[in-house]
């Protein structure tokens, strides 16, 4: 499942995981967000958009309606294009090109 919000995260990123505990910043991105146990969750927040994405609907589901208390937030539709990446959606599985 991969999710792209729009909100106002103007706040800052660190608002972004205010209360939330297990969320590491990733080495490879500053705007890359990783919770890995017990399922894995990634969260890209850019500019004004949060990208969501996960092993477990549930926890992804659990960490929108935490978002929600924070920000207006909006489903805005399965993510495309991201960054000049084409993103394709076949079956379970997310390809970028």
């Amino acid at each position: 499942m991969l999710l792209i919000l729009g909100s106002d995260v103007r706040g800052g990123r660190t608002r972004v995981f205010g209360g939330l505990e297990g969320f590491v910043n990733s080495k490879a991105d500053s705007s890359m967000f990783l919770f890995t146990t017990p399922s894995m969750l990634i969260v890209l927040v850019y500019v004004d958009n949060i990208i969501v994405t996960g092993t477990s609907s549930q926890l992804i589901h659990l960490l929108i309606k935490h978002f929600q208390v924070s920000f207006a937030l909006k489903e805005l539709e399965p993510l495309h294009y991201f960054l000049g990446f084409q993103v394709s959606h076949v079956g379970d599985s997310i390809h970028l090109c």
